[in-house]
Order: structure tokens, then C-alpha cells, then sequence
């Protein structure tokens, strides 16, 4: 604190009367304006306690009291111990710089905690002249010298009871030790301070009690609440509120706060006449009069209140308290256990209760039924009885898990009846559990299924028949497959060779193109038999790559444009999106838009229109097919991409007379689902065309970059790597396709040499290293894939082309397996084959 001082100025007179100078003293007032300050603190303080304020404003008053009695600067503060007896919070310290309150707050305390923490741990004060040099600030000597604090003084603030509630404590910026009048000072504002403190414990503790009781009151579960001697509510709790649905006006509402009352047999009840009410009147508890309650919104609960009187210190009734507990559910319990009881009774399945030993306690009409055992016969001993030997080992299991809490379901097993007979049953075992939640025993449902199992086992039979139907049709046609296409193989291997032969007539190679056509045409049909058994049973699979749809829908046309050229059928073309590249099987999209090309020729006339266009829209390819057709019903829409289904059309004028076994759409159906996409058709109806909508996903040229299209054939090649031509061995039982392969391959100028067996391979295989081999599967002696094993394990550089009339994905999948590169289909182009041929040599350059 600066000092004050006090000037007074007297007047000097010279002879003459007038004042000739003036004479100034001063003196210094300090001290006496510090007392008159300390003074207005302290009765502010006292004030602020009389006034009931928060114990905040007055500790910090009492601060600033106490920073004015020292003199010279200082800092005062008050810390309280914690609820946890260890830490230490900051009440008051209103001149103590903020930065430092914060750091120090919650500090621990301990017999090196400064000066604080070390006068609570120690109950005796701690004075500090030298914050620099003294031990118990090692820890925060740093922090406190960094905030301008070098001394500090604490006092710890004890109770009447001897417990120490926190600690007073003055710091100064400079070293300093307390004097006598130092030490006063401290001792007066630490006791004022201390019956401050206790004070407000000492009502908090009085506001605690009362606040307890009534929270006890209203925390209880169960509806509380009191009247005054004329039985005016006066306190309810929640669960009271929750009970009557409404809250009562205190002082107002009589007896009870619900809404209306009732006897138990619904008649009203006469509020002076309620339990409380009698209680009041007669100063005696009430026990066991059950009544019932209304809420506003019209529902009923069912109570028992236990009213007692209130009585003061003379015996006076004052009051009354009133408990009403909740017996709606236990009512409600009471007759649904009566309800099952009667179901139990009555059910025709067998309900069977023991305890954790397997002893039988409870025996229904359906056990007794069941098992023919009289209750009296059979309750008390063990279920055992029903169990034939061989099953003995069920039970221990069973109760094992039952002790563990665990319901057993739908559990199939048999069981001995009393005359000996077995009867098979589904058997459900529950936990059983007494009010405290302990398992006690189990429940268990035992129905006959002696009529099920049996239609079970009718039925599997049933199945494993039509599964080997299934088999043996599947195996069918695929034999089929395999007859019918082999004898076409060498026709369409010479076929399309002769149309592609330029040293032929134009004339002579468009009769060897209606060949090639028809040929194709009686592959695709046998084809799609193959993908519709295929897809019913889920085998139908893709060889996924990014492609070029554009390039494959080109290829799509391409077979199909001879058909189109022969109809005068105009082509319009607005392709778009030329450069959309999809995730796909590019052999099977093909087959899609040469389904639906095929059938937009098949149904439009001579001199109609096809209008094909593409386009992109939010990660999607649209592709459209719309022609000037016959078009289509709303009945027929419905049904086009159902299998064998061909429309109302196959009966107009003349049965079949477009042809086809109804299966294309099907499959092109189910190959755009297994894409991602969709296809849908529209159609203005009969003579209206008809209009086909495919949708696929477009693959982002992000993904692109991070992938590769399918790799295109190189030209093909017909040497092996080393300059010489490719040496073939050809493996085919069928005479006329290995006479007619063996003639366009030597034409092409590979090296062929034949077998019609498996033997006959293995013989020439013996003699000569060959480079690949050509193979039909299905041989006199074997097949192709064993003869495959074979060779490569003589030869593991040997390439090979299966070239078989199976054509399903397990054929391909195994061909593959046993070492073939290619899988080629029956009856197949000579083009195909020279595909084949050309991703051979790729193989073969590679290594070389």
C-alpha cells in the first residue's frame, strides 16, 4: 500500500497585520487510513455473514481485508481441501494473479507441497520467507517466481472438531518474515475465516438433511405422499404423479390425488370413504382395503395404500402418510398364470417341468397322452424313465447347459413311451428361474413328429429322385449336346472356311454362308439349352475383363448382317458412346446383343428398320434396339424373358411360324443380372414394334488406368518360337471333323499328325515332341484332360485346344485344370480355331 499523508497550512502575519507568507506541515496518515480500511472490511465481512451471501463473496472480502492489514504488498488467498482429503481447491484469491490460481489449483498436499499443500498435510503452519531457497517449493518454485511471488505464509484452517477444512495463505513479491504483528493479523483472519466456513457447512448440512428427506420422498419408486389433519395433500413424489397421471394442487386436492376411485368390483368409491380418509378420522393405519384408481386418460390401476397418521409431540393428529403400491401387474400376473395353466392343461403337446436332478414335477394332459404315464405314476421320478439306453448320454448334456442359462430349440430325438414303444419327438428345453433370477429347473415341450419325419423322409427321397432326374437330364443333354454337335463340326469348319476363301465365286461363297449361317443357327439353339440348365442351377459363370462394348456389340452385328442385307431391313446406327468400356465377359455381352439383334431381325419385315443408339448417363451405358416389327401385348411383355415362352404370335396364323425355342431372351436376361445391369422391353402393341432397353455399368477411366483391357490376339502365327513350323498333334475319334481338320490346318502349313485314340496319341507322342496338341475329350479309350496330364507331364512346355461337344462351365473349368489354354465348343469356325492358333503361339513366343 502507498502511503498517505495529511498537509496543514497556517497563515504568517507580518507587524503591519497582513499575511506576509504561509507555513505548510505535513504528516504521514498511513496507518490510520490502513485501520479505517481493515475496519469497513470486517464489517463488510461480518455484513456478508449475517446476510447469509455465498461463502465466495465473503472469503474474498475477507482477502482483500487481509492484503490491507499487511504492510507492505501482499496477496491473500484461501484454498479448501477437497471431499477426497487429498487436493486442494482455491475459495478465494481475489488479488493473486489468475495464471498462477489456475496452475496451482487442485494441487495435492504432502510434507514437500509448498506451503499450502505442506500446512494441511502437516495441521501447523508453514512460513516461508524465501520462496528461491526453501525446499518444500522445489516443485513450484519456478512457477511461482515466474508470477513476481517470493514469500508465502499458510496457516491451516481447523474446525471446533479438529478437522482441517483447507488453509489461509499470504504471499508477498518480496523475501520477507512475519513479525509479531504479522503473526495477530494472521490469527484473526484465519479464525474469522474458519467460523465463516463452518457456518456454511453447518446450514448446508441442515439444508442437506431437509433436502435429503424430501428427495428420499421423492426418489422412492413407490407413490408417497402426506396430507395435513383435514387430509389436504401437501407433498407427493413422482412416483405418485406417475401412479394417478396427474399432478394434485397442494392444499387443495382432498384425500387423494387420483382422479376418480373405485372398490375392486368397479362400483365408485366415496372419497370421504377412502383408506386415508378413515385413517384420519379414526387415527389408525389402514391395511390390505384394496382400491382402484383412475387416471384422466380413462386407465385403471389396481392399488393397496398403507395410510398411517402423523402425530406430533403431544399425540395430536397433524397429517397423515400414505403409501400406495402398484398391483396391477401382479393382478395381471395372477391371471395370466391361471390362463396358462389352463393352456398348459389343454395343449396337446407334452409340457414336462423337473428340477436341476432331471426329477419330474410337473405332468400335463398332453404328456400323459403322450407317453401314457399317469401324473401320480410318474411325478418324482426321474425323466430318465423316458429315455431309452441308447440316448442316456443326451441328459447330462442337457442339464449341463440349463445350469449355464442356455435354451435348447427344436431338439429331434426319441423317447420310450410306458408300453416300450418309441415315439420320435421335437424336444424345446427352457431355464426355469425363482423370483431371484436362480435356475431352478427346466420346462420342457416334447411334440410327436412321428408323422413329419416320416413325410420328411418321403420327401428327401422324393428329392434325391429328382435330383438324380435332375442329373441324369443334365447328363442327357449333355451327351446330346455332344452328338448333335460333332457331326456338325467338320460342316461349319469347311463351311466357314469356303465363305472367307476369296479364290471362290461371290456366288459360291454365299451358298457356303447360308451354310455356315444354318449350321450356326443349330449350335446356338443347342447352346441355349445348355445356358438355361446352366442357370437354373446357378453353375452359369463370367470371365471378367474391361472391354470395349462398342467392339463387341460391332462383332454382335456382324453375325447377324447377312440376315439383315437379306430382309432389306434399314439399319440406323447412333452409337454415341463409342468409347464405353465395361467390366465383363466380352463373350457372353456378345451373346446378349446378338440375342436381342437376332430377334429384332426375326420379327421385322421385309423392308423394316432396326434403329440401334448408346449413350452414358450417371455411370451408366444405355443401349437401345428398337424396331418396326410385329411387336408385342401387354401379355407379352410380361412374359419375354420368361424361358420356352414365345408369345401369342407362335398360334396367329400358323403354329411355330417364326421359329425358335423361346429361350434367347431368358438367358440374355440373367447374363446382364450377372453384369450388374438390366434389360426391359417396351411396345405400343400388336404391329407397333417393339423396343429393347440394356443397361450396364460404365467402368471410370480411373479404374481403367488401374486395369488392362483384354489383351488382343496377335497375328497369328504358325511357328513355334524357333523359326520351324508349329508341330500338332490332333487327338479326334470323329473321322470326318479330324479328316477335315487335319486338311485346313496342313493348308494353314502347321505340321499335323492324327489320332483317333488315346493310345494312339500316347504313341506318337513317343516318337516326336510336339508343340500342341488339338484335342477331342470324349475318347474310346479315355478322355482328354487324363491324355492331357499325361503329355504335360512329359512335356511341360506342350500347349493344348480342347475342341469338344461339351460345352458347359464345368467342362471348360476342368479343361482348364488339366492344362488346356483354350476351350473350343462345337461345331466351331475355322476363324475361332485360328483365334485359338494365334493366342497359342503368343504362349509359345513368350517362352522362346
Amino acid at each position: 500500500m502507498e502511503d498517505d499523508h495529511e498537509y496543514i497550512f497556517s497563515p504568517v502575519f507580518a507587524v503591519d497585520g497582513r499575511v506576509s507568507a504561509v507555513c505548510g506541515t505535513t504528516r504521514l496518515t498511513t496507518a490510520r487510513k490502513r485501520a479505517e480500511a481493515v475496519a469497513e472490511g470486517n464489517r463488510r465481512v461480518l455484513q456478508l455473514i449475517v446476510e447469509d451471501k455465498p461463502l465466495e463473496d465473503v472469503l474474498s472480502e475477507l482477502m482483500r481485508t487481509a492484503e490491507l492489514q499487511c504492510s507492505g504488498k501482499a496477496y491473500a488467498s484461501i484454498m479448501l481441501l477437497d471431499s477426497d482429503g487429498v487436493h486442494l481447491r482455491h475459495a478465494a484469491a481475489p488479488s493473486l494473479p489468475r495464471a498462477y490460481v489456475k496452475a496451482i489449483d487442485g494441487m495435492v498436499i504432502g510434507p514437500a507441497a509448498a506451503s499450502c499443500g505442506t500446512a494441511v498435510f502437516s495441521k501447523k503452519p508453514v512460513f516461508v520467507g524465501s520462496i528461491a531457497t526453501d525446499p518444500l517449493w522445489s516443485e513450484y518454485k519456478d512457477l511461482a517466481l515466474a508470477h513476481g511471488l517470493r514469500a508465502c505464509w499458510s496457516v491451516p484452517l481447523v474446525s471446533t472438531h479438529g478437522e482441517v477444512l483447507g488453509t489461509f495463505a499470504l504471499y508477498h513479491p518480496e523475501t520477507r518474515q512475519a513479525n509479531e504483528s504479522d503473526l495477530r493479523m494472521v490469527e484473526t483472519i484465519t479464525r474469522t475465516a474458519t467460523i465463516a466456513i463452518e457456518r456454511k457447512l453447518s446450514d448446508a448440512a441442515v439444508r442437506a438433511s431437509r433436502e435429503h428427506y424430501v428427495q428420499l420422498v421423492h426418489g422412492l419408486p413407490t407413490a408417497i405422499y402426506t396430507t395435513d389433519a383435514q387430509g389436504y395433500v401437501t407433498l407427493y413424489n413422482e412416483a405418485a404423479v406417475t401412479l394417478w397421471g396427474r399432478k394434485p394442487e397442494l392444499g387443495k386436492d382432498l384425500w387423494c390425488g387420483s382422479h376418480r376411485i373405485y372398490n375392486p368390483d368397479g362400483t365408485p368409491m366415496p372419497l370421504d370413504k377412502c383408506p386415508l380418509a378413515i385413517t384420519l378420522k379414526e387415527g389408525r393405519p389402514i391395511r390390505g382395503q384394496e382400491m382402484v384408481i383412475e387416471r384422466p386418460d380413462g386407465t385403471r390401476r389396481n392399488v393397496l395404500p398403507y395410510p398411517d397418521p402423523i402425530r406430533d409431540a403431544n399425540g395430536r393428529i397433524v397429517g397423515a402418510v400414505s403409501m400406495l403400491v402398484d398391483i396391477t401387474e401382479s393382478k395381471r400376473a395372477e391371471e395370466a398364470s391361471r390362463h396358462l395353466a389352463a393352456i398348459v392343461e389343454s395343449s396337446d403337446d407334452a409340457i414336462i417341468s423337473k428340477d436341476l436332478n432331471g426329477i419330474i414335477k410337473s405332468w400335463n394332459g398332453g404328456a400323459e397322452r403322450l407317453f401314457g404315464y399317469q401324473p401320480e405314476e410318474i411325478i418324482g421320478r426321474s425323466i430318465t424313465v423316458l429315455i431309452p439306453p441308447e440316448h442316456f448320454d443326451e441328459e447330462p448334456g442337457i442339464l449341463r447347459r440349463i445350469r449355464n442359462g442356455e435354451r435348447i430349440k427344436q431338439y429331434e430325438t426319441v423317447r420310450r413311451r410306458k408300453d416300450g414303444s418309441m415315439v420320435e419327438i421335437s424336444l424345446t428345453v427352457s431355464p426355469m428361474r425363482d423370483q431371484q433370477g436362480n435356475i431352478v429347473g427346466a420346462s420342457k415341450i416334447a411334440r410327436d413328429i412321428t408323422t413329419q419325419k416320416q413325410a420328411e423322409r418321403k420327401l428327401e427321397q422324393a428329392h434325391k429322385e429328382a435330383v438324380a432326374a435332375s442329373h441324369a437330364k443334365d447328363e442327357f443333354l449333355a451327351a446330346l449336346s455332344h452328338e448333335l454337335r460333332t457331326p456338325l463340326n467338320p460342316v461349319l469348319l469347311l463351311a466357314s472356311d469356303a465363305a472367307g476363301d476369296s479364290r471362290l465365286s461371290a456366288e459360291v461363297r454365299a451358298q457356303f454362308t447360308t451354310i455356315r449361317n444354318n449350321v450356326e443357327l443349330e449350335a446356338r439353339l443347342i447352346d441355349d439349352l445348355l445356358d438355361i440348365t446352366s442357370i437354373r442351377h446357378g453353375k452359369l459363370s463370367l470371365n471378367k475383363a474391361l472391354i470395349s462394348v462398342d467392339t463387341v456389340f460391332k462383332e454382335a452385328l456382324r453375325t447377324v448382317q447377312a440376315e439383315i442385307d437379306q430382309k432389306n431391313i434399314e439399319l440406323i446406327r447412333d452409337w454415341e458412346a463409342e468409347d464405353a468400356v465395361v467390366e465383363g465377359d466380352s463373350v457372353r455381352l456378345q451373346q446378349v446383343f446378338w440375342n436381342v439383334l437376332k430377334n429384332a431381325v426375326k420379327f421385322t419385315p421385309e423392308n423394316g428398320r432396326i434403329t440401334v443408339s448408346s449413350r452414358r448417363r450417371d455411370g451408366q451405358l444405355i443401349v437401345t434396339i428398337a424396331d418396326t416389327g410385329i411387336g408385342m401385348t401387354k401379355k407379352e411383355l410380361g412374359q419375354v424373358f420368361e424361358a420356352f415362352n414365345q408369345g401369342e404370335h407362335v398360334t396367329s396364323g400358323g403354329a411355330h411360324r417364326f421359329g425358335g425355342l423361346g429361350l434367347g431372351l431368358a438367358i440374355t436376361r440373367k447374363l446382364l443380372e450377372l453384369h450388374v445391369g438390366e434389360i426391359r422391353a417396351e411396345s405400343g402393341g400388336r404391329d407397333q414394334g417393339s423396343t429393347f432397353i440394356i443397361t450396364l455399368p460404365t467402368v471410370t477411366a480411373e479404374m481403367q488406368s488401374n486395369s488392362s483391357r483384354e489383351t488382343p490376339l496377335s497375328p497369328i502365327s504358325r511357328e513355334n518360337g524357333q523359326g520351324t513350323p508349329l508341330r500338332i498333334l490332333l487327338v479326334e475319334d470323329h473321322e470326318p471333323t479330324r479328316t477335315t481338320l487335319t486338311h485346313l490346318l496342313q493348308r494353314r502349313r502347321y505340321e499335323v499328325s492324327s489320332a483317333a485314340t488315346a493310345a494312339e496319341a500316347r504313341e506318337l507322342a513317343g516318337k516326336r515332341d510336339f508343340n500342341l496338341v488339338i484335342s477331342d475329350i470324349g475318347l474310346p479309350d479315355g478322355n482328354g484332360y487324363e491324355l492331357m496330364n499325361e503329355l504335360l507331364a512329359k512335356n511341360r512346355d506342350l500347349r493344348g485346344i480342347a475342341l469338344t461337344g461339351y460345352g458347359m462351365e464345368e467342362d471348360i473349368a476342368k479343361g482348364l485344370a488339366a492344362g488346356f489354354q483354350v476351350h473350343l465348343t462345337k461345331p466351331v469356325r475355322v476363324q475361332s480355331l485360328e483365334g485359338a492358333l494365334a493366342k497359342i503361339s503368343q504362349y509359345l513366343n513368350k517362352a522362346a
